[in-house]
C-alpha cells in the first residue's frame, strides 16, 4: 500500500483529487531516472532561491543594525548636551 503526496488549492480540490486517485502499490515501483533527476534539479533550484532570500534578509539585518548604531550615536551626542 502506498501514498501519493498531493498539493491542493483547497479542501474541495483535495477531496476531488482523492476521489479521482486511489492507488495501491504491491511490490516494487520503478521510477525513470530522468524523473528523479528532474525532481532533484527542481529541489536544487528551490534551495538556491531560499539561499538568495536568506542573503537578502541578512543584508537587511545588517542595514538595520547600522541604522540602530547611528541612532545610538545620535542619542549619545544628545545626552552629552
Amino acid at each position: 500500500m502506498g501514498n501519493i503526496l498531493t498539493a491542493c488549492t483547497s479542501k474541495k480540490a483535495c477531496d476531488k483529487l482523492d476521489d479521482f486517485i486511489n492507488v495501491s502499490v504491491h511490490g516494487n515501483v520503478i521510477v525513470d531516472k530522468s524523473v528523479i533527476e528532474n525532481v532533484v534539479d527542481k529541489v536544487e533550484n528551490v534551495v538556491d532561491k531560499v539561499e538568495n532570500v536568506v542573503d537578502k534578509v541578512e543584508n537587511v539585518v545588517d542595514k538595520v543594525e547600522n541604522v540602530v548604531d547611528k541612532v545610538e550615536n545620535v542619542v549619545d551626542e544628545i545626552n552629552k548636551l
